[in-house]
């Protein structure tokens, strides 16, 4: 079994090999997502008894649901145009990038878009994006969600899902969120949708207002309790409101 522990480098070459090691894995993927696109494009699961490339990923090849989406999409860009695996290789691109990107990408779009998204986060892509490929103002919602679809929700965006904490007794438990992280999305270069979860607790736990004092409040919509949930229920609020900054946050 290989010895994975590190602790005997020095932190100049363990410098130069994690370096090495993310420029390895940027090839390695870009070789995965090439080997993948010409394993879909001739069909070669159904051969082995699975009715969709996404299920020979998952059933076959080990790889996690998201992980499995994020590449095919690439992989297909990539049949259209090769750039994109040349982009992904030399680490111009990551692949959350470029799987944001895929759905736009032609032969006559992909040289200005890769240009374009050359070294930008994901956040600052979904910009990229907004503004070049404006959407439509969403309508503002509230929904009731149940403390399970809250906490998956919350664990949905993160590449680990749930993380791990080590307990007291030396066990590792799962941490669920108490509940999902508010998320900014751009719609436009004017305009971005707001959604943030908000629990009856919360409305609960606010002390009364004194006479002859007033409240302030900024969030746009708070769920009225329905009489069919529980109070641990949460409501899912969505939003789009003209910008006031330059990108969203982190």
């Amino acid at each position: 079994m290989k010895d994975f522990s590190l602790k005997h480098l020095s932190d100049e070459r363990l410098r130069r090999e994690l370096s090495a090691a993310a420029t390895n894995e940027k090839h390695a993927t870009a070789e995965l997502v090439a080997h993948i696109a010409e394993f879909d494009a001739r069909k070669l699961y159904l051969p082995e008894a699975y009715d969709s490339m996404f299920a020979y990923c998952v059933g076959e090849l080990r790889l996690s649901e998201p992980a499995t989406k994020k590449r095919i999409w690439v992989a297909r860009a990539a049949l259209r145009c090769p750039a994109v695996l040349e982009g992904l290789a030399e680490g111009r691109v990551h692949l959350s990038g470029l799987a944001l990107l895929a759905r736009h990408l032609t032969p006559e779009t992909a040289p200005e878009l890769l240009a374009a998204a050359t070294h930008k986060t994901r956040d600052e892509t979904e910009v990229l994006l907004a503004t070049r490929f404006p959407k439509r103002a969403s309508e503002p919602r509230v929904e009731s969600i149940s403390p399970i679809s809250q906490a998956l929700a919350a664990a949905e965006g993160s590449p680990g899902n749930l993380p791990e904490l080590a307990r007291a007794d030396g066990a590792v438990a799962a941490a669920v969120p108490a509940q999902a992280p508010a998320r900014v999305a751009p719609l436009s270069s004017e305009a971005f949708a707001v959604q943030f979860t908000r629990s009856h607790e919360d409305d609960a736990a606010k002390p009364a207002a004194t006479s002859g004092s007033t409240t302030s409040r900024s969030t746009p919509a708070v769920a009225r309790r329905p009489s069919t949930t529980s109070s641990s229920a949460a409501a899912d609020t969505t939003s789009t409101r003209p910008s006031a900054r330059s990108a969203p946050g982190s």
